[in-house]
């Protein structure tokens, strides 16, 4: 092989591997989360199941407001080209997402209200397609599509549940000791039990899978990018804290995402 011909070959592989560089690019990102849950069948029937003050089997009508929460994101976006203008865009993010709710229930025998604090971490990886718009030199504009996939990792909650009066059977405890405040805690702590907030038992479900569209905005590596997801799995598939034993009634994430990446 002459001198000239591997020239030609070192030429092409490097010519080959600089325009597969400019094909897939990485990055990373910081953003914020605004979540909520979405409730359906509202006006189902929720029993109570509260084992720790003796309260179990009481039908109620159940009324509750879910606040937009503020959360962070962070992680390591990847774009990889396919078909000018079209784009994949995925990565791998650690995305905080926090509920706060103020339930109220009252039944003939139970009144009762609930506030819940809680937080959330969960390991998501999207997958969408982009279009890129041009706007001028270096700027472009991409409207997404896709979905996503999130894996429960940990968390932590308090709920403060004020019996305000109860006059049903309460397991032998009496009716003076069944009203009042109480509060609930756990998280990851090998302290609390149980120690993980994620189980498709009992808690949160483990999987969170939905759809998301979104926009993002570009000027030369820099991008700035807006979402809201929409989640398709019930978050609580069975009974969360012993305070929300609802079996009827499916609770489904909303998330507004924010964020600002960096591409190398």
């Amino acid at each position: 092989m002459n001198k000239n011909r591997l020239l030609l070959i070192l030429s092409l592989a490097v010519g080959a591997l600089s325009a597969e560089a400019q094909n897939f690019e990485i990055g990373v990102s910081l953003g914020a989360t605004a979540n909520s849950w979405y409730v359906s069948n509202t006006f189902a029937y929720p029993e109570i199941n509260r084992n720790s003050i003796g309260i179990s089997g009481v039908a109620a009508n159940e009324t509750a407001t879910y606040q937009y929460n503020w959360g962070l994101d962070l992680g390591f976006p990847v774009k990889i080209a396919i078909l000018e203008p079209v784009a994949l865009h995925s990565g791998l993010f650690l995305s905080q997402k926090n509920i706060r709710s103020s339930i109220n229930r009252n039944s003939p025998e139970l009144e009762e209200s609930i506030e819940l604090d809680m937080s959330t971490y969960l390991l998501r990886i999207p997958l969408s397609l982009g279009y890129r718009f041009e706007l001028g030199e270096h700027q472009s504009l991409s409207p997404n599509l896709g979905a996503y996939l999130a894996i429960g990792l940990g968390g932590d909650y308090t709920a403060e549940v004020n019996v305000e009066s109860y006059t049903g059977e309460a397991s032998g405890i009496e009716d003076r000791q069944v009203q009042g405040a109480v509060t609930y805690s756990t998280g990851i702590d090998e302290d609390n039990a149980p120690e993980y907030i994620f189980s498709n038992s009992y808690y949160l479900n483990l999987i969170d899978l939905g759809f998301h569209f979104g926009l993002k905005y570009r000027y030369r590596k820099a991008e700035l990018s807006a979402a809201f997801k929409m989640g398709l799995v019930d978050t609580d598939p069975a009974i969360l804290l012993n305070i929300i034993d609802d079996t009827q009634t499916n609770r489904y994430n909303r998330t507004l995402l924010l964020t600002a990446a960096y591409y190398f």
